[in-house]
């Protein structure tokens, strides 16, 4: 994923990312996490139980990441819409001109 301020990105940036195993997941969202965190941004994970373990473990530090379980994250589409704007909006307030996240939407069946 190419988004952020590290990547001199000005606006906004949505990348959406297919993969096939947990290993190529980890390969491409951890480095996203810890380049958004070591850069200061207001750092984000909505996963799922096991996907936020691996991250946890693949990065030398969580600090700056907050961690949101998807399954309550992703509950009911106008909550998630809600929370996403407050949370969002917080950050702004708070001087933010950049905001990572990364979300696992549950895909049951797929």
């Amino acid at each position: 994923m190419s988004c952020g301020a590290a990547k001199g990105e000005t606006s906004f940036c949505h990348d959406a990312v297919f993969y096939r195993t947990d290993q190529e997941f980890l390969g491409i969202v951890a480095s996203f996490l810890e380049d958004g965190a070591v850069s200061g941004e207001p750092t984000m994970a909505a996963l799922p139980r096991h996907h936020a373990a691996m991250v946890r473990s693949a990065l030398p530090s969580t600090a700056g990441i907050t961690f949101i379980p998807s399954a309550l994250h992703y509950a009911l589409p106008a909550t998630t819409i809600k929370a996403d704007q407050e949370c969002f909006a917080s950050h702004v307030a708070a001087g933010a001109d950049h905001i990572r996240v990364v979300g696992e939407v549950p895909h049951p069946g797929v």
